[in-house]
């Protein structure tokens, strides 16, 4: 069954087909969790630069396998660092954490 977070049409449309997309997902499970490092590190860190890189790289790597719901999450995240709205965004962190992490989950599992 196809990973229920992702919208699979926008998927191949963002990658061009099919095999791409097989491609791509197979990148993103390998590739992914140091992603969510990058984003757990500098949450917890001083750098507001380099937490809201860290939620802007997200922002496109999520879209392009078709997460466009999570993808727009992390663009709100991103938004609110970048106009230190602290309170917005540890507001936002937890669940977009979660959902990432179950998203790379979940690919993994597809993939095999």
């Amino acid at each position: 069954p196809w990973i229920p977070s992702l919208d699979r049409e926008k998927a191949v449309e963002y990658t061009g087909s099919e095999k791409n997309l097989a491609i791509i997902l197979k990148v993103f499970a390998r590739s992914s969790p140091k992603l969510l490092d990058a984003l757990e590190k500098n949450h917890a860190g001083s750098d507001r630069s380099a937490y809201r890189t860290a939620a802007h790289s997200l922002i496109s790597v999520v879209g392009n396998i078709g997460g466009t719901e999570l993808s727009a999450r992390f663009r709100e995240l991103e938004q609110a660092i970048l106009h230190e709205k602290d309170a917005v965004a540890a507001e936002l962190y937890p669940g977009i954490r979660d959902d990432l992490a179950r998203l790379i989950d979940d690919v993994r599992e597809y993939v095999g």
